[in-house]
């Protein structure tokens, strides 16, 4: 549906779903994590009104459990803008962070 969306479409969207209450974020390593905390809401947090009338609308469904590994390649095009063509690689690792059904 992407390709057919209009500019007030993406924006009502982006307007309903792209908010800070209805993400969830995830830090790991050694950070302090009262410092971690801090920063993250005086950076980003704290740039957005109160949300006390904003209703979470997003809902993942449960998955089912995988039974072994998955691994995908897909071939893209090189970056025109990288010094070597031939020296460039991408990766993406990707989680979903949902319930999963037994």
């Amino acid at each position: 549906h992407i390709p057919s969306l209009t500019y007030n479409d993406l924006k009502a969207f982006h307007k309903k779903y792209y908010h800070p209450s209805n993400c969830r974020i995830y830090s790991y390593g050694s950070f302090p994590l009262h410092d971690h905390l801090h920063f993250i809401n005086k950076m980003y947090l704290s740039d957005f009104p109160d949300t006390n009338n904003f209703s979470k609308v997003t809902l993942v469904p449960s998955e089912p459990r995988w039974t072994s590994e998955r691994r995908k390649h897909i071939s893209c095009r090189n970056d025109p803008m990288a010094s070597d063509y031939r020296k460039q690689s991408s990766i993406a690792i990707s989680s979903l962070c949902n319930d999963i059904k037994a």
